[in-house]
């Protein structure tokens, strides 16, 4: 997720697909509520108003969010790595790079 040599223009591996699914985000114990606001193979855009999650990057954290699928309602926590953040007016966005992608994308897509 690294930026081009231009402002606002990005360089992206992986194409990305917005989604509007309500997640978690852990940190050693405190969780925060939030939205997984896009997906890509390599990592999602988190978004939380919490003003009490001490996230930054390079540490690693849980995500968490639910899916159904044939067996019903299931929640989800996969361990990512925070890679960006950056402040959006009260809240706060959170790039996370995934390591179990392809699980990942297909249940929140």
């Amino acid at each position: 997720m690294a930026s081009g040599p231009f402002p606002g223009e990005e360089r992206r591996s992986h194409l990305r697909r917005r989604v509007n699914a309500r997640a978690r985000m852990e940190l050693v114990g405190y969780i925060a509520d939030g939205r997984i606001e896009d997906v890509s193979r390599g990592g999602v855009r988190f978004r939380t108003e919490d003003p009490n999650l001490r996230a930054e990057p390079g540490n690693f954290v849980y995500v968490h969010f639910d899916v159904e699928d044939a067996d019903g309602r299931r929640t989800i926590r996969r361990a990512v790595q925070l890679r960006w953040m950056r402040r959006d007016g009260a809240a706060r966005v959170f790039g996370l790079e995934l390591d179990d992608e392809l699980e990942l994308v297909a249940a929140v897509v």
